[in-house]
């Protein structure tokens, strides 16, 4: 019985691609039989004959002509120990062509070689790779003019804001540039960038063409763009037209010709440009923008900022804790706890929180009393009266804490500040800014407690001191 197809599948951990196409792969060999039924053999090592070699030597010259990439022979070695027993007597010597190499997805390689071993049977064998992940490069090339504007708000900015963490936009412009330098130095720029084929490239010039030979510069602009698109084949090309209605419609002639996008631009008081060229005043900056934005998610919608993959991603910041509800009762006298000591307002005349309130010992009340409640995360203990504030040391940053140092209420300071920071082990609130001191009352362990019992800073006392221990009841 002749099957009418056979499909093997392989997998070679330690086999490699260079370079961008650094990456694990897969090998799969699709057999097409003919009217013998043949048999397909996996062969320990690869055959010595000369025409293997040959094979070899056609595949890696065929394929580094077409990428421009090496393949390294172990790997098209290995590929090779797929055979048939009968290609050993069979006179005639093996030839493959080069299929091709694509891109699958955004972090895949497809590389496919056809293999004539006799005129039965043509396997074709397919290379997937995962390409590394490399991050995409936008280019940006021409005249610096047309890309500067005031406080940062120019259209290249505004792309790689768009683009931040999915791709590079590079810059490379010259200012006072013209078509002719360009075409002097071109190849060398492009040649920067085989390493990482950028996904597109937006070419700007005319800006300082006024007093050029139009001929000149269209024959110019032609080969730049023809040398782009040979240097990176499957890049998106897109002509940005100058404000100037002849150099504009020339670049239109231009794009047309070469199969690449124009980008019209359409000058905000066009009276104010001046002779020389075309300067972007700063509201076409954000209209340049757009157009290009508008004009990537037509013509290549897989390179849009939405597609496009995250290579950097942002830092994870952990999530803030969810502060509780509690109250901060003294462990030497349960029926009290911490309440900020309120004052008049000179402006009210009423019982506000203020900065500087002092925190001190109080009857606990029954029910809901924001004034005796605390917000706790672990870090700030905020008055549940009023967020914004927490217990600071008086000391603040300017000084070093010390015994009987004042804890009482200010506005809570964004980021780390020590000195509003406490750690809690379950009976002692340590002070961050100086973790041999917590809070304590005034009144010690000689005295009883009473209403208004201060809180201040004090050593912390090995053992057992209730004066310095607390407890939190959740609310």
């Amino acid at each position: 019985m002749a099957p009418t197809d056979a499909v093997e599948s392989f997998f070679y951990p330690c086999a490699r691609f260079p370079s961008q196409f650094d990456a694990l792969f897969t090998v799969e060999l699709n057999v097409t039989f003919g009217e013998s039924c043949l048999s397909i053999v996996i062969q320990d090592k690869v055959d010595s004959n000369k025409k293997w070699q040959c094979l070899v030597s056609n595949l890696i010259a065929q394929a580094t002509h077409e990428q421009d990439c090496l393949l390294p022979e172990q790997v098209v070695l290995d590929a090779l120990k797929m055979g048939l027993e009968s290609c050993q007597a069979n006179a005639k010597a093996p030839t493959c062509n080069f299929v091709d190499l694509v891109p699958v997805g955004h972090d895949k390689l497809r590389l496919t070689l056809m293999i004539t071993l006799f005129p039965r049977l043509t396997p074709t064998y397919t290379f997937e790779c995962n390409s590394v992940q490399q991050t995409p490069v936008i280019l940006l090339i021409g005249d610096a003019a047309p890309m500067n504007a005031d406080f940062g708000h120019s259209w290249p900015m505004l792309l790689s804001r768009a683009y931040r963490g999915k791709a590079d936009v590079i810059v490379r412009t010259i200012a006072n540039s013209n078509s002719d330098w360009w075409l002097l130095n071109i190849r060398q720029i492009l040649r920067e960038w085989k390493h990482n084929a950028p996904i597109m490239v937006v070419i700007s010039l005319g800006t300082t063409e006024f007093e050029a030979d139009v001929d000149m510069f269209v024959r110019n602009l032609s080969a730049i763009v023809r040398m782009t698109k040979t240097t990176f084949p499957k890049c998106q090309i897109l002509l940005m037209n100058p404000s100037i209605d002849l150099y504009s419609e020339v670049c239109s002639n231009v794009a047309c010709e070469n199969g690449v996008v124009a980008l019209k631009q359409v000058p905000h008081h066009q009276e104010r440009n001046g002779l020389q060229g075309m300067n972007v005043r700063a509201p076409n900056h954000q209209s340049l923008f757009n157009e290009l934005e508008s004009r990537i998610a037509n013509k290549c919608p897989l390179w849009t900022p939405q597609v496009l993959p995250t290579i950097f991603p942002s830092p994870q910041r952990s999530p803030k804790p969810t502060p509780v509800v509690c109250l901060i009762v003294s462990v030497k006298c349960p029926i009290k706890c911490m309440h900020p000591k309120s004052r008049y307002s000179r402006d009210s005349g009423k019982l506000t929180t203020q900065n500087g309130d002092i925190v001190h010992l109080w009857d606990g009340y029954r029910g809901s009393y924001t004034g005796q409640e605390w917000l706790w995360d672990g870090k700030l203990i905020r008055s549940a009266k009023c967020p914004s504030k927490c217990i600071h040391l008086a000391s603040g940053w300017k000084k070093d804490a010390f015994n009987g140092d004042a804890c009482h209420l200010w506005d809570v300071v964004e980021g780390p500040y020590p000195a509003q920071e406490w750690i809690y082990d379950g009976k002692v609130f340590r002070s961050v800014k100086c973790s041999t001191k917590c809070i304590h009352l005034t009144s010690g362990w000689e005295k009883g407690s009473y209403n208004g019992d201060k809180c201040h800073l004090w050593d912390v006392i090995d053992g057992s001191y209730t004066a310095q221990e607390w407890k939190i009841e959740l609310i």
